[in-house]
């Protein structure tokens, strides 16, 4: 068997969270949970407050990259 670079494990294995989510039923997006697309900016900023934003893998240093990903996620 061969190893999978970086990128292909990635794509597996947010292939397989994917299909958890379908599996179980459970919700995918932010908006399917009632989250109000009108908070998702309040939210990142409150969310780069938070002292746990230090242990985050990449260093996130504006409001502005989460809400990035709060907006993917809605």
């Amino acid at each position: 068997t061969r190893l999978l670079s970086d990128m292909e494990a990635g794509e597996k294995a947010v292939a397989a969270v994917r299909d958890l989510i379908a599996d179980t039923g459970l919700p995918g997006r932010l908006r399917d949970v009632e989250v109000a697309e009108q908070i998702l900016s309040e939210a990142s900023e409150q969310a780069l407050e938070d002292g746990d934003i230090i242990y985050n893998p990449r260093p996130v240093l504006e409001s502005s990259e989460i809400e990035k990903l709060y907006r993917k996620a809605w």
